[in-house]
């Protein structure tokens, strides 16, 4: 049985950490800050879940497991928070980032509704 248990916690680090070197392969990769900022923050939630899986099997239902997950959920707060500030940050200094991306003004009315 404990063989079993370490091919399931083997099987979910891997994929924890391939998901991880994915976000910093594609962080690496991408030339533009915004496209940096997604491979980031949405990859690293999938390698923490794969992790989290990994870490409660290994230790079972504990107070480390407990700690894990306290842990995870911060990161889960914070990652994107820190993402979006930082995106933000990016699209209110950038003056050239209508040459990266097409920006629509949300508040303005749609061509359907003009015609009208």
């Amino acid at each position: 049985m404990n063989w079993v248990r370490f091919a399931v916690v083997a099987f979910f680090l891997v994929c924890g950490i391939a998901v991880a070197l994915t976000a910093v392969l594609g962080t690496f990769r991408f030339k533009f800050a915004l496209n940096r900022m997604q491979a980031a923050s949405i990859v690293d939630t999938l390698a923490m879940i794969f992790i989290l899986i990994a870490m409660t099997v290994a230790f079972g239902l504990s107070w480390t497991t407990l700690k894990i997950i306290l842990v995870i959920a911060f990161m889960w707060t914070a990652g994107p928070v820190s993402s979006h500030l930082i995106t933000r940050l990016q699209a209110i200094t950038d003056p050239d980032l209508d040459k990266h991306m097409s920006i629509e003004d949300l508040d303005a009315p749609k061509k359907e509704e003009s015609e009208e």
